[in-house]
């Protein structure tokens, strides 16, 4: 019998920014890289972590997560195996 294609606990989904993304990272200060990182680490190793926000029908369903200052809005691949993120504030 085939075995599902889920994700395997313990492992850490790949993260990707988009390109909206880039000039905000470029922004960033070290302990400001040091909140996002520590909220997309959360967020790799648990991507159903952050609720899921209302979108309208037909549109990629998206979830937000928030640590302290931190928050950054996401899409989840069907396997949960890659986050998109669409959004961050720090």
């Amino acid at each position: 019998m085939p075995v599902s294609p889920k994700r395997t606990p313990g492992r850490r989904a790949q993260v990707a920014f988009t390109p909206e993304c880039e000039p905000g990272l470029a922004k960033l200060s070290v302990s400001d890289l040091v909140r996002l990182d520590r909220a997309i680490v959360t967020i790799s190793l648990d991507p159903k972590i952050g609720p899921e926000r209302p979108t309208r029908e037909g549109h990629v369903p998206l979830r937000e997560y928030t640590e302290g200052t931190t928050r950054v809005v996401y899409h989840v691949t069907v396997l949960g195996a890659i986050v998109i993120v669409a959004y961050f504030e720090v």
